[in-house]
């Protein structure tokens, strides 16, 4: 499986082996276009995505076999002063996302506490 995001806010799990979708969801006007994109947020099955500002969106299912998807936006993840380039999640602990922004900062979130952007890279 992949997952694709696009400009029209147009979000895509697609098997690559069946060639068809598996599951989608349209974004509503206003959102920001997402920019990056990662698997296994909040759960294993889950994917999350950020437009270059934010806020994070998890798309999850709550059951493994139902593909009407939950959405969820975590609008404390946003504001940020530097555009997000990459997103990854702990392998362990699913609630702690990475970001790592244009100039070169590291912003990191764990599931009900606020973000903290202070790290630099040199």
């Amino acid at each position: 499986m992949i997952v694709s995001a696009s400009a029209d806010l147009a979000v895509i799990i697609w098997s690559v082996a069946e060639q068809q979708v598996l599951a989608s969801v349209t974004l509503s006007e206003g959102t920001p276009v997402p920019c990056s994109i990662a698997w296994g947020i909040p759960n294993p099955s889950g994917i999350a995505f950020i437009g270059k500002r934010g806020p994070l969106t998890t798309w999850f299912s709550t059951d493994e076999c139902d593909l009407h998807r939950v959405t969820a936006n975590h609008s404390e993840i946003r504001g940020f002063s530097s555009d997000v380039c990459q997103m990854k999640c702990h392998p362990r602990q699913r609630d702690k996302v990475a970001l790592g922004h244009i100039d070169g900062s590291i912003s990191v979130f764990a599931a009900g506490k606020c973000c903290v952007s202070a790290l630099m890279l040199e």
